[in-house]
């Protein structure tokens, strides 16, 4: 009992959200519309690199939110409010994948369909433009959207930690917190990973593109 009550206090300390969670548990508005602007940022980025379709990380991101503010009282302080909230974020995100393969969501080219409203700001969200001036341009695009297609293709463990790491630039310590799993699987998973995409974009990076 008395490790729990340590861990938690510097769970505390560590987390710069506490006083924020703790208004927003006790039903102040503004303390929750503090950390959904805070955060819709991060969520969105996320879930549009992990769905790879504008409108669907738009309402994803609204879910997550409500998913929230449904259940902040419930958030125990056992991690920082970010990482739970990341936590849900994957969950949703993967939930929300898994029903749209059902539907063949992912049968169309979604990437170039729905990535067209691409540089946000709003959402700090860094996608390729979608009208190249260039060949260089065109290249580029091409290059960037074949990497996302390879990296949907990644089974769900390894393409998460990718996600996280290589795209959304976490920490392997944030990413263990963020999936409960020891640091060292999150480094073998991401070596494994990266082998798997390299095998797979070799020929189309080295100009023998099926």
């Amino acid at each position: 009992m008395n490790g729990e009550l340590i861990e938690l206090t510097i769970n505390r300390l560590n987390d710069p959200d506490f006083e924020l969670v703790n208004a927003a548990k006790r039903g102040e508005e503004e303390a929750f519309t503090m950390l959904v602007e805070k955060y819709s940022h991060q969520v969105f980025s996320l879930s549009m690199r992990m769905l790879n379709d504008y409108g669907e990380a738009e309402d994803l991101t609204q879910e997550v939110f409500l998913k929230v503010f449904k259940n902040i009282k419930r958030f125990k302080g056992k991690s920082k409010f970010s990482t739970w909230l990341y936590q849900i974020t994957l969950n949703a995100a993967i939930n929300r994948i898994n029903y749209l393969k059902k539907r063949r969501h992912y049968d169309s080219d979604s990437v170039n369909q729905t990535s067209a409203r691409g540089n946000d700001e709003n959402y700090g969200v860094d996608l390729p433009d979608l009208s190249p001036s260039s060949e260089d341009e065109v290249i580029g695009r091409e290059t960037y959207t074949k990497i996302l297609e390879e990296i949907n293709s990644l089974p769900e463990e390894f393409r998460v930690v990718i996600v996280l790491r290589d795209l959304e630039e976490k920490s392997y310590q944030e990413i263990a917190e963020i999936l409960n799993i020891p640091e060292g699987t999150v480094k073998s998973r991401i070596h494994r990973a990266r082998e798997i995409l390299k095998k797979k974009l070799e020929p189309y990076l080295t100009g023998e593109k099926k």
